[in-house]
């Protein structure tokens, strides 16, 4: 992670209440547990530190403060198929299989979320929150199973 932030130059950057790594480290750790709050999660990654936990909305700042280009570069250096051609199961006439997967989670109901993502319509009324659709790419059949 501190390559990929020396890489997007975070490193330079001055973050009073979460260093960049952090910031980094605990957006990746929510995403892989996200019925945890922020603050849960940075107590996680803490654990052995004495340092107080910020608050929700300076882990926020911090996050927001990070952006997206750290994560972005991340996912250029890690994501790849994983399946070749010689694989059982991953591949069919010379061609990888995918899986598509989505669903709808609402996201905090600020003015900008509402005109970037939209709310839910019904014949009587917009929804409560505004709503971003998340669609997934998969490979699959990559996963080797053995019999003992």
């Amino acid at each position: 992670m501190q390559e990929v932030l020396e890489q997007t130059g975070h490193t330079k950057r001055h973050y009073k209440f979460c260093p960049p790594g952090l910031s980094s480290g605990s957006s990746l750790a929510w995403a892989c547990s996200p019925t945890d709050s922020h603050t849960q999660v940075y107590k996680h990654l803490q654990r052995f530190r004495r340092k107080s936990t910020p608050s929700r909305s300076a882990l926020g700042e911090a996050r927001k403060g990070l952006g997206i280009a750290p994560l972005r570069y991340l996912a250029s250096r890690v994501v790849c198929l994983l399946g070749t051609p010689q694989d059982a199961g991953g591949f069919s006439t010379g061609v990888g299989l995918m899986a598509l997967d989505g669903f709808v989670v609402d996201v905090p109901d600020m003015p900008d979320n509402a005109r970037i993502f939209g709310r839910p319509k019904s014949g009587r009324a917009e929804g409560a929150f505004p709503q971003a659709r998340i669609l997934s790419l998969c490979e699959v059949g990559t996963m080797c199973s053995t019999s003992t």
